[in-house]
């Protein structure tokens, strides 16, 4: 399953890019997503990301009662701002796993974040339909970045 976001931060790139490298950050993050626990490690432009989550419902008999996740965001300086890659993937029986690119750069008054990635579940038959049952958690993540962010950027102004 593709997926795309464009999130919109009236902050400067610089504040954004900070934000994304804080541990600070993504623990208020993963604490809003519902992480039972979770580990963040972050070293020049790169953020490392495990948490333990309760699996929802649906995916209890592929993935057990707890799905661990890790994440990693790696960043690169570009004359316009930051292009990053990260890579998502489970921990435990469940195969899923997702990829893709991010960018920051100033635009319309602040500054936009775009997302493009790939979100697939290995399982054969079953693949496609629990990639459709994840999607909406996928996008109610990404949506919570946003908010989380916004909040974020407004409460550590300058």
């Amino acid at each position: 399953m593709e997926f795309t976001a464009e999130h919109h931060y009236d902050a400067e790139p610089a504040a954004v890019y900070a934000m994304f490298n804080d541990p600070q950050w993504w623990r208020t993050l993963v604490e809003r997503a519902g992480a039972e626990s979770s580990r963040i490690t972050a070293q020049d432009a790169t953020v490392d990301v495990r948490i333990e989550l309760t699996t929802p419902q649906k995916a209890r008999p592929f993935a057990g009662d707890t799905l661990g996740l890790d994440q990693t965001f790696t960043w690169t300086p570009t004359d316009g701002g930051w292009d990053g890659t990260f890579r998502q993937g489970t921990a435990g029986k469940l195969p899923a796993a997702s990829t893709g690119t991010a960018t920051i750069r100033a635009g319309h008054g602040g500054t936009d974040v775009h997302y493009t990635g790939e979100f697939t579940v290995k399982i054969p038959v079953m693949g496609r339909k629990l990639e459709a049952m994840a999607a909406p958690y996928v996008t109610q993540i990404i949506d919570l970045q946003q908010k989380v962010g916004t909040e974020w950027l407004s409460a550590h102004k300058g």
